[in-house]
């Protein structure tokens, strides 16, 4: 199932790969390359409310990734990524 895998992707994804001292350029186009292929299998699900919601997902644990490496924490990010869940769950 297409959710499935989009949620697969996002789960592996290093989403501290700009963190990297040494090959860089390899982690950035890995991570290039893992982005493509998450939004293809995104716009391959019909549901639109669901392509939206794993799309803020993805928004959400970059901007919380971010966060983490300038030292802080997103107070609200557990309660998002919950809604975002049940919008893809459901």
């Amino acid at each position: 199932m297409k959710i499935d895998e989009a949620l697969r992707i996002m789960s592996g994804y290093d989403w501290h790969w700009c963190m990297a001292d040494y090959g860089y350029t390899q982690f950035y186009e890995g991570a290039k390359a893992t982005m493509r292929r998450f939004v293809k299998v995104v716009s391959e699900i019909e549901n639109s409310a669901i392509r939206e919601a794993l799309r803020n997902l993805w928004t959400l644990k970059y901007e919380n990734a971010r966060a983490q490496r300038n030292g802080n924490e997103m107070a609200d990010f557990e309660e998002r990524e919950a809604e975002l869940m049940n919008v893809i769950n459901s």
